[in-house]
């Protein structure tokens, strides 16, 4: 009988353990470099990671994570959920009505499928649930995954210029809308060309 035992314990070892390499595979294959850089252009400025943020107009990272994870554990389900509602980003699909009551829905940033699970696959993988991943984690993760440079690639430098500003543009949208109404929303338009110039090195005018 003991013996009986020992091998369905074995058993299950070795296929829990094969389950786990398999998910460290899937991982693996995932940009963490891509998702990483894809939060810090277009998520972030609503999104906000810091804690200490007052002026909220998205739930944070951290919230959208927790949230995932209390209905979708695994890997494989965490993955598919997130990305499907960044593809339709609708309130029926959403996992946080709540939020969607409070925020709006958000915009669709027409990231591809690819770049859409990268992203998931960081949040996945990271610590940005902790209380202390914007203070200790963050300047470490620019650091790591910033580093690479990108002067020489003038279509990867315009397309985060772009995606920067539509990213910020609906972030001083939803906030306009927040705190003056729809009537008083024209405001957003304006947005700070000057950090995007001193940023990338390039030089953008207002036109008229």
């Amino acid at each position: 009988m003991k013996a009986h035992h020992l091998f369905v314990f074995l058993a299950m070892f070795f296929f829990a353990c094969k389950d786990r390499k398999k998910e460290t595979i899937k991982v693996n294959e995932i940009s963490l470099e891509e998702g990483f850089k894809i939060l810090n252009t277009s998520c972030f400025s609503c999104h906000n990671p810091n804690p200490q943020n007052k002026t909220k107009v998205a739930p944070s990272p951290k919230e959208i994570k927790l949230a995932y994870l209390n209905k979708y554990t695994d890997f494989d389900n965490f993955l598919e959920h997130f990305v499907a509602f960044q593809e339709n980003p609708l309130k029926a699909n959403a996992i946080m009505p709540e939020a969607v009551d409070k925020y709006g829905i958000m915009p669709k940033l027409g990231y591809t499928k690819e770049q859409l699970t990268a992203v998931a696959g960081y949040i996945y993988t990271s610590n940005l649930e902790t209380d202390d991943w914007f203070a200790v984690s963050y300047p470490k993760e620019r650091e790591k995954y910033l580093k690479t440079n990108t002067e020489n690639n003038p279509l990867e430098i315009g397309q985060n210029i772009a995606l920067q500003t539509k990213s910020i543009l609906g972030k001083n949208l939803l906030n306009a809308i927040k705190t003056k109404g729809t009537e008083g929303a024209v405001s957003f338009l304006f947005y700070p060309r000057h950090t995007i110039n001193r940023q990338y090195g390039c030089s953008l005018e207002r036109p008229y």
